[in-house]
């Protein structure tokens, strides 16, 4: 409860405030010719944002509950999905830069995503415990380049006031959601906390991509 009042008042306080973190205009005149206003294409960056901090929370915080829950496996272990999404995160993020130059940002986003809401599903479904484990790598891969690149892509719009609108309303959408993981954990299963973030990829991956071209 505490956790979505603070998302509340965050969200408040953001609206209150969006006509000076978004005061930048760009300076080539396409802005008119979008069909949508640079606020929202911004708020939409910040919903993928949001999914990806969301993923990490949930691996972090249940991801151990789930293996030594829903598989038996010793908790000396109970770390090994969290490892397993994190190394495989850090190993790809350093070869983000390569793989947006090779192609482009907007593919990078629609493979990652694809990518993303593989590997939840993979672990949500998953029977044994390396079968899991390959779904949290495949979670890493999927998610280590997305943040970067939206963040980069909200910089090129305009000023720094664009990165702070995508990660504020990617805060916004973390905080909001973790609550929702405990409760839906305990009124179905711990699983259900992996489709949940494959529905929140897929809504919001899809959502952005469609939009992408106008950064």
């Amino acid at each position: 409860m505490g956790a979505l009042i603070a998302a509340a008042l965050l969200s408040i306080l953001f609206l209150a405030n969006q006509s000076k973190l978004l005061a930048a205009r760009p300076s080539d005149g396409a802005a008119t010719a979008w069909p949508i206003s640079p606020k929202w294409l911004l708020v939409v960056a910040g919903l993928l944002a949001g999914a990806c901090m969301s993923t990490d929370a949930a691996v972090r915080d249940w991801g151990p509950l789930y293996l030594t829950g829903h598989f038996a496996l010793d908790f000396s272990f109970s770390g090994l999905g969290y490892a397993a999404f994190a190394s495989s995160m850090a190993i790809c993020r350093l070869a983000g830069d390569r793989a947006r130059t090779f192609m482009g940002e907007k593919q990078l986003l629609a493979i990652s995503t694809g990518l993303v809401i593989a590997g939840l599903s993979i672990v949500a479904f998953a029977k044994i415990v390396p079968v899991a484990l390959f779904g949290f790598v495949l979670l890493g891969i999927g998610v280590s380049n997305i943040f970067p690149t939206l963040l980069s892509m909200a910089g090129r719009r305009g000023d720094a006031s664009n990165i702070v609108v995508v990660f504020a309303t990617g805060y916004i959408v973390a905080l909001a959601a973790a609550p929702s993981f405990g409760i839906l954990a305990e009124a179905t299963s711990l699983a259900n906390i992996y489709l949940l973030l494959a529905g929140m990829f897929l809504f919001a991956g899809t959502a952005f991509v469609r939009v992408a071209n106008r950064f």
